[in-house]
């Protein structure tokens, strides 16, 4: 009868939804369809999309379990807003509410206002707010994940595992040769948190423990019932270790201090170690703990939410690619086709007022009676297409609830030629060097016309520079630091400026090749007498060798 009534209250202090298992069956179980109707404001909510994680990508799947409302992205500097899942109470203003953030030690407390504090990870988090913050009450703790997992437990099929371990790296980790040495050992699994909430959550309960430096990992495992334990790949570092044991500062059996792994361990010294913790959280406390009119305080106003796209929505919807038309004319259903070979799925975003001429009316028309996803936008007078495309990028995704990356394209760029998941790596890379705001190809030097303009800076800047070397999920891959993006460029989400300030370039087979290389404006030839290149070698692996450039028949004075 107390279970009744207690499910009668939440429903009663929700918002219309008629099954709080809505929004943890929609998002961490089911890969499509629609996400459930419900009739309230999106809530503002403030976490990290720079990096896809799934431990920060919960935060609005808590906050919409726990308030039956939907959220809306925003940026901490922009008006009142919530802080819930992850190590963020350094982004906190005075317009901050919080509900289950934590502290990062080292980085500090922001503007933290005590009455907005409704809820906090742990008890560290906790003693170390209280000398500092005036106005704090003893709120309940917990992670908000936490309450995502416990629910999602019993909906999810009856576990049978399939693997004795699986490992859930940090990003950072992924590199390290320990997990390289677990993958290779008999019924070990690596769960990559870039993975989508279903895929992530249905591998991890093929297993019978998880191993975990992602702190995520360890908090899904704990609420699903897995035994888990925490392993440290790194150096001993106290502020990185302090978010885990504010965690653990909440459990019977805490596990206060990592399990070191070195470069050969033994997944049964880390199966031996697992174990549950029994956490002591009270959930209806942490679920229920920022009131209704702070809600309503923080929600968009009626006027404004039924035009807000949700977030699980934005996350299935294609990768925007924006393009300004110019005078590529019939060379847009080219450019366009090389963008559908790529296993990413795309939406073109055109830019265009009309200085294309009707062959780029014609190569627009025939691209939308072939089925491809096509916008055409009219960036307006000439004012404002000086403009353009920071307006048409602001304007695209000011009504998502979470924006997504997006690329752009200022040129005849090709990549039929290119391998089909260049896209997928230029995402991946985004997660690897998260100091870059964009990932782009290299173009091949051998195509360039030997009197181009570009010779010059383009070799200096890029090909007359040797590759940095990096492991992906693709393999063994090459890329060049880069601070130039005129022609291809996948943007990290929610940067706010363009064009993008550091970055990445990749070498073969992820490379493209132009379609049009602009009139040369000089005859002088570059003063660089060679050239990096990337190709495959006979066992199939992939090498850098200098090439001189007076020898390419191209490139030859």
């Amino acid at each position: 009868m107390k279970g009744k009534i207690a499910a009668l209250l939440d429903r009663i202090r929700g918002s219309g939804s008629r099954d709080d298992a809505d929004i943890v069956k929609r998002s961490c179980l089911e890969r499509a369809g629609e996400p459930p109707a419900i009739d309230a404001p999106p809530i503002a909510l403030s976490y990290a999309i720079d990096i896809k994680n799934i431990g920060d990508l919960i935060s609005p799947v808590a906050v919409q379990y726990a308030t039956e409302r939907p959220t809306v992205w925003r940026p901490p500097a922009a008006g009142e807003h919530l802080l819930a899942v992850g190590s963020i109470l350094h982004w906190a203003t005075p317009l901050s509410h919080v509900w289950g953030s934590g502290l990062q030690p080292t980085l500090g407390i922001g503007e933290l206002e005590g009455e907005h504090i409704w809820a906090l990870r742990g008890k560290l988090t906790h003693s170390l707010l209280q000398p500092e913050v005036s106005g704090l009450r003893d709120v309940p703790l917990g992670d908000p994940a936490y309450l995502v997992a416990r629910r999602l437990a019993p909906l999810m099929p009856a576990r049978s595992p399939t693997h004795r371990l699986g490992l859930v790296p940090h990003v950072e980790d992924r590199n390290h040769p320990g997990i390289a040495h677990l993958r290779g050992q008999d019924g070990v699994l690596v769960l990559d948190v870039r993975d989508p909430a279903p895929k992530f959550f249905a591998r991890m309960m093929e297993c019978e423990t998880i191993a975990g430096s992602s702190l995520h990992g360890l908090v899904f495992a704990e609420a699903l019932g897995i035994p888990n334990v925490w392993v440290d790949f790194r150096p001993e570092d106290p502020d990185r270790a302090f978010a885990f044991q504010d965690w653990f500062s909440l459990a019977d059996k805490p596990g206060n201090m990592p399990l070191r792994v070195d470069a050969a361990p033994s997944a049964g010294d880390l199966i031996a170690a697992a174990a549950l913790h029994d956490m002591k959280i009270d959930e209806r406390a942490l679920r229920g703990a920022v009131p209704q009119p702070v809600l309503d305080e923080l929600s968009l106003s009626r006027k404004k939410a039924p035009r807000i796209v949700h977030m699980l929505n934005c996350r299935r919807r294609p990768m925007p690619i924006f393009l300004t038309c110019g005078d590529l004319g019939a060379r847009l259903q080219a450019i366009a086709a090389s963008y559908r070979t790529q296993s990413v799925p795309t939406e073109l975003v055109l830019i265009d007022g009309g200085a294309g001429g009707e062959k780029a009316q014609g190569a627009i028309g025939r691209l939308q009676q072939d089925g491809a996803l096509v916008r055409v936008i009219d960036p307006g007078t000439p004012e404002q297409q000086a403009q353009s495309l920071q307006h048409v990028i602001r304007d695209y995704f000011k009504r998502w609830g979470e924006p997504q990356r997006y690329a752009i394209a200022s040129g005849a760029v090709d990549f039929s030629t290119t391998s089909a998941e260049a896209f997928a790596l230029y995402d991946e890379l985004l997660d690897r060097f998260p100091d870059v705001e964009a990932v782009g190809p290299m173009l091949r030097v051998q195509e360039l016309p030997r009197t181009h303009p570009a010779l010059g800076h383009e070799i200096a800047a890029h090909w007359s520079r040797e590759p940095i070397w990096c492991d992906t999920s693709l393999g063994h891959i090459a890329v060049v630091r880069s601070s130039l993006f005129g022609n291809f460029a996948l943007c990290r989400a929610g940067v706010g400026h363009l064009p993008p300030k550091s970055g990445l370039r990749v070498h073969h087979p992820f490379d493209a090749h132009a379609l049009d290389w602009p009139k040369p404006r000089t005859t002088e030839p570059p003063a660089h007498p060679f050239y990096y290149d990337v190709e495959r070698r006979p066992d199939g692996t992939l090498a850098a060798v200098t090439r001189p450039l007076w020898s390419s028949r191209r490139l030859h004075w």
